[in-house]
Parts: C-alpha cells; sequence; structure tokens
C-alpha cells in the first residue's frame, strides 16, 4: 500500500489550488444581485468560468451555457485524473461514471419524448455533452434507437445495458422514465463504493462517511419526490433507495412515506443527529414547499462535511471527494442564478432558491 503522502502529496496541491478559485460568498452575492443575465455573466470574465460570457456573447444562448458548464464539469474531473495515482485514481474515475450516467439519463430522456411520447424533437440534442466519458457510450445511437430493445443495443457491453434490457420496456409501456433512473443512480452509487476497495481502511472510513451524506441526502429527496409528485407506494419508492447510507427502519420509513409526514420521513432516514430537520421542515406551508426547505437544509449538511475535511488532515481521499463536492454545489448556484436571471426573477426568490 503506496503512503498517503505519495498518493496524495501532489493531488492535494493541485486541489487547494483548484479550491482557491471556488467563488466567493460576495462573488455569488453580486451575481445575484446583478440586474441582467449579461450583467451577470460578465462578473463571471475573471472567474475559472469566464469562458460562459464569451460563449453567451457568441450565441445568445443561456442553454448553449448550460452545456458549456457541464463540459466544465466533466473537465475538473478527467483533468485532475492525469495527476492521480492509484488507489484515488479509480475513485475518481467512479466520480467520472456519475456524469456519464447523468449524460446518458439526458440522451434517453430526449429519445423518451420523441420515441414514446411521440413529441418532435426539439434540437436538444446538440446540447449533449460529446466528449470522452469511461464508457464511451454512443449517444447518437441512444437518440436513434427505435424501441426499448434498440435502446439497450445501444449501450451494449457497457455496465448500463442490464438496466435497459431491463427497466426501457417498462418505461415505454408504463410512460414514465422514473424506475430506469432510479436504477443508473443506484449503479452509480455502487460503482462508487465499489471503487474504495483500494484504500487504506482509513480512506475508507472517510469516503463512506461522505458517500453515506450523499446518499442519505439522495434517500430523502427521491422518497419525498416519490410520495409527493410520483405518487408511487412506499414498497416500489423504498426498493428504490441507494444502500450504503444510514441504517433506518424500513416499516417506519413506509409509514411516514405513506402519511406524508415529511418530518417523520426526514427524522427515520437521517437519524437523530439530523433530527432537527425534520422538525424544521414540518413549521408548515405546503409539501412542496416543505420539500424545498429540507433540500436546502440538505446541502448545508454536505458543504459542512466538505469544509471540516478540508479543515483537517490534508492526505486523505477526504479532499478529492470534498473539493467535488463544493464544486457540484456551485455549479448548481451558478445554474440556479443564470436560469433566475433569463426570466428576470427578483432576488429574494432567487436566495430562497439557493
Amino acid at each position: 500500500m503506496p503512503s498517503a503522502l505519495s498518493t496524495y502529496g501532489f493531488l492535494n496541491a493541485k486541489l487547494r489550488a483548484r479550491i482557491s478559485g471556488l467563488l466567493t460568498s460576495q462573488q455569488i452575492d453580486s451575481l445575484i444581485r446583478a440586474p441582467t443575465l449579461p450583467e451577470a455573466l460578465v462578473l463571471l470574465k475573471d472567474t475559472e468560468y469566464g469562458s460562459l460570457e464569451s460563449e453567451f456573447s457568441r450565441t445568445g444562448d443561456l442553454r448553449s451555457c448550460e452545456a458549456r458548464l457541464y463540459t466544465m464539469e466533466v473537465e475538473f474531473h478527467t483533468g485532475l485524473l492525469k495527476f492521480a495515482k492509484e488507489p484515488a485514481a479509480s475513485v475518481l474515475r467512479g466520480l467520472t461514471v456519475r456524469l456519464e450516467a447523468d449524460t446518458l439519463k439526458n440522451a434517453i430522456r430526449l429519445w423518451f419524448e420523441t420515441r414514446v411520447r411521440g413529441r418532435p424533437s426539439d434540437g436538444s440534442s446538440v446540447y449533449l455533452y460529446r466528449g470522452p466519458l469511461p464508457n464511451r457510450v454512443d449517444l447518437d445511437a441512444v437518440l436513434a434507437a427505435p424501441d426499448a430493445d434498440a435502446l439497450a443495443a445501444a449501450v451494449q457491453g457497457s455496465p448500463y445495458e442490464p438496466i435497459l434490457r431491463r427497466a426501457a420496456p417498462r418505461a415505454a409501456s408504463e410512460k414514465t422514465l422514473f424506475p430506469l433512473e432510479s436504477e443508473l443512480d443506484r449503479l452509480v452509487f455502487s460503482i462508487l463504493l465499489d471503487s474504495l476497495g483500494s484504500l487504506s481502511l482509513r480512506d475508507q472510513a472517510i469516503a463512506r462517511r461522505v458517500l453515506g451524506v450523499e446518499i442519505d441526502l439522495h434517500n430523502v429527496q427521491w422518497l419525498a419526490r416519490a410520495h409527493f409528485y410520483y405518487k408511487l407506494g412506499a414498497e416500489d419508492a423504498l426498493a428504490a433507495l441507494i444502500p450504503g447510507g444510514r441504517t433506518f427502519d424500513a416499516a417506519k420509513a413506509a409509514a411516514a412515506f405513506q402519511s406524508g409526514n415529511v418530518p417523520e420521513l426526514a427524522s427515520v432516514l437521517l437519524g437523530s443527529r439530523d433530527r432537527g430537520l425534520g422538525a424544521l421542515a414540518g413549521g408548515g406551508g405546503d409539501p412542496a414547499a416543505r420539500l424545498s426547505f429540507l433540500e436546502r437544509a440538505l446541502r448545508t449538511i454536505l458543504r459542512g462535511e466538505s469544509a471540516r475535511l478540508l479543515a483537517g488532515y490534508p492526505f486523505t481521499i477526504g479532499i478529492v471527494l470534498a473539493y467535488f463536492a463544493l464544486r457540484r454545489e456551485e455549479i448548481r448556484t451558478l445554474l440556479v442564478i443564470l436560469n433566475a436571471k433569463h426570466y428576470a426573477l427578483p432576488e429574494e426568490r432567487i436566495r430562497n432558491a439557493l
């Protein structure tokens, strides 16, 4: 087993430099206060996101900027791989699979709209990421697939093929992608957790704690959406949960799910440490508003965990996972702000969405 210093020394230096380039709270505040979308993009010119301003100046197309932002997120991952040594490189590849699965889901949604719902193509395929990813899925073959069987054949040889062979016919017959997408999410976290096997015991414990928080967040969000929006039964919703988060009482979770009790659901899944979130989430308002509040609070937990890791011992897998957690949150924040500026939403509404 290589030493922590030899594994993470150079990678840590690269990451520290990149972490210093994350947007500050003052920069985020300036973006929120910018009067228009073009003025918000100008504020990004001297940051790592400066290419967004030039992209918008060239195209006048916000979706093109969103596609550029996604490309940057992929490049943040793949760019670090050349500096990473095993076993950290395996974890980085696992993180990149998450982006590939997101790209595949975007392509499948476009396929679903045209092939299953029979709607004409709106040209959105031009915004799909076409650069190299771990399994090199042929997105054009996915988009061109005439039916569910051909859709599965389009990803033949990839880890996604068994899922599409099993779930794509159901998606077509029931006209819903939610079961298929939940299976892809489960696969992504399974690959990520499997990538931890070669880490030291200390690193494995750190990584499982960080990923466990992400899994908890995903599961709480999924159950709440499954109840309020997708109208799934408790059995189907609980079966779609991703393993690897905290152990919880399935019977209590099912009861809370069926009753629509968001506070109790949060308490059951998150445990006593974060039980206060449940009480706050139940403070009034409609279910959608409570869900929105709960999601913001859960993201705060992940940011806090990331900050704690960055302030601790630097030569662990923790700095890698913390950096990408913070980067994902930053990109999500940018997407919210830029879209809000596009629709001329007021500052208060933007802040409430972050």
